[in-house]
């Protein structure tokens, strides 16, 4: 009697190896999608106000955010450009900032970059609803004023980030250095600076975040324009719903920033991205 052919392991091998490369993107997409179609729908559903006792009016309904985002649309669009825009100049200049600090305490005697490092990293403690008054006192209250707010914010960071990937260097790359006879500027070349493309990176993925609490507070504390002002001004009003709207819109440019800096991360230093993702 015929019997039916049995797969072979290659078989086998090749149709997992297909699965998990066309399909294997499906978990990573559908586990995210359901999680927020639970907390969605629980939320649109009331379950949120109901088991932590809060009102409509603490906790507006999706479909009540989206009213107010319809019927103020325009003018949140418009006060976003106004939020983002010092958002990006403050973390560039931060950044960029941060990235030449870091190279400076590398370069500098070691009793030296201590304590510079130390003086930096110092900035990083101070309060934002402290420091924004007092950069008001020099810069007033335009793009000026939350651009300083925001690179001072995210300057620490990439200084922190920058110098330890500058100095995260194993024994044998000084040694095989050392063999080629190299000078400084061509170890920092090419060693110091691509070793610390990752790090740089990574701080440039966290100030994201940063740069946009920076332009909002900065905002809030004293502006007259912007979404953090607007969030504000509709609390002081009692219009929650348009404060979550400019809230959701404000957490819509954080995830799309926070993603780009990742696709860019990605193309420019993909060695650094598949070591992480080991």
């Amino acid at each position: 009697m015929a019997t039916a052919a049995v797969p072979t392991l290659g078989f086998r091998r090749r149709v997992l190896a297909w699965s998990g490369r066309y399909l294997g993107w499906a978990p990573r997409l559908l586990g995210p999608l359901a999680v927020a179609g639970f907390i969605f729908g629980t939320w649109q559903a009331g379950v949120w106000n109901d088991v932590f006792g809060l009102a409509p009016f603490t906790l507006p309904r999706p479909d009540a955010i989206g009213r107010a985002f319809s019927a103020s649309s325009d003018e949140l669009l418009r006060n976003l450009g106004v939020t983002f825009r010092p958002a990006l100049y403050g973390y560039l200049l931060g950044n960029a900032a941060g990235l030449l600090a870091g190279a400076v305490l590398v370069v500098l005697p070691g009793i030296v970059s201590k304590r510079l490092s130390a003086i930096f990293s110092a900035i990083q403690a101070l309060p934002i609803i402290a420091l924004v008054p007092v950069v008001a006192l020099w810069f007033g209250s335009g793009v000026l004023f939350k651009t300083v707010v925001v690179a001072i914010v995210t300057f620490p960071s990439m200084m922190v980030y920058a110098s330890r990937g500058m100095t995260h260097l194993h024994d044998e790359v000084y040694q095989l250095m050392e063999s080629y006879d190299a000078s400084p500027r061509q170890v920092f070349l090419k060693e110091r600076l691509p070793n610390a493309l990752p790090f740089a990176f990574t701080a440039l993925r966290y100030t994201v975040i940063l740069s946009v609490i920076g332009a909002v507070v900065a905002e809030i504390i004293r502006s007259r324009s912007g979404l953090g002002y607007e969030i504000d001004d509709a609390l002081q009003a009692f219009d929650t719903d348009e404060a979550w709207a400019a809230a959701a819109i404000l957490a819509g440019l954080g995830i799309a920033w926070y993603t780009v800096v990742g696709v860019l991360e990605r193309v420019i230093v993909p060695w650094g991205v598949a070591q992480r993702d080991r």
